[in-house]
């Protein structure tokens, strides 16, 4: 991702109006099209149209117009910048990694949210301290947005399902410390059932795929001492 652009298919543009119009010329492609696209919500309105003119002389298609934004040079920029790092790493043979994630922004409220309802159950409700509760406030995004994707870890409902469901973090293995390789984004009752029959409850599968998530979603990402001693620890205690 880079300066608000994701690159990704086709597909992940179900959220942008203008792939929601009739002309969905990109469902017939019979290939995936790596894209990039404006992950940042749209906060200007179009521009009035000027006299005489109508909307259909502005564009050069259906429901789009040029005049869309006031300040446009830098989007261009920024997803040429996209383009030229995708294809560079494709020409050379190197794996995108980490991979794009075609997920919306998360707001420092929700993020703040989620951070401080973790830190009250884990410090005051379960008295735990506070040396084995090590996330950060930063790493809540990277949980949520780069490893989850903001679906939930054990059922992949979307953060943004029209049931509206109340997430919450929750740990993984309540064995281990709660660092980002050990933190699950779930819903509330998700998280009330997990941290009541524990992991060895999990089905096979599904904690195979959450640790697979889990080690995909953190990939590329430089690994400080500290963690790398507390993933040992965790593995070794898995073991026993």
């Amino acid at each position: 991702e880079e300066e608000g652009c994701s690159s990704s298919d086709g597909k992940a543009l179900a959220t942008e109006p203008l792939a929601l119009s009739p002309e969905r010329w990109w469902d017939e492609l019979c290939h995936r099209v790596p894209v990039v696209y404006s992950s940042e919500p749209q906060q200007v309105g179009l521009l009035p149209l000027p006299s005489g003119a109508t909307a259909n002389e502005l564009g050069s298609q259906a429901s789009f117009r040029v005049r869309v934004m006031p300040v446009l040079p830098p989007l261009p920029a920024a997803m040429g910048a996209a383009l030229a790092a995708h294809s560079l790493s494709v020409l050379a043979g190197n794996p995108v990694v980490p991979s794009p994630r075609a997920v919306p922004s998360m707001s420092a409220g929700f993020q703040t949210r989620l951070y401080r309802a973790f830190l009250k159950r884990e410090l005051k409700e379960k008295q735990r301290p506070a040396s084995e509760v090590p996330l950060t406030y930063h790493e809540v995004a990277l949980v949520v947005n780069d490893i989850f994707r903001s679906r939930s870890a054990l059922s992949g409902t979307r953060l943004l399902d029209p049931t509206r469901p109340v997430f919450c973090l929750c740990r993984f293995d309540e064995r281990c410390p709660a660092d980002v390789s050990n933190v699950l984004f779930v819903t509330v009752k998700e998280a009330a059932r997990h941290e009541r029959e524990g992991i060895e409850a999990l089905p096979s599968d599904l904690r195979r795929h959450v640790e697979r998530t889990i080690e995909e979603g953190l990939a590329g990402r430089p690994c400080s001492l500290l963690e790398e001693a507390r993933r040992r620890g965790r593995e070794g205690a898995s073991t026993s």
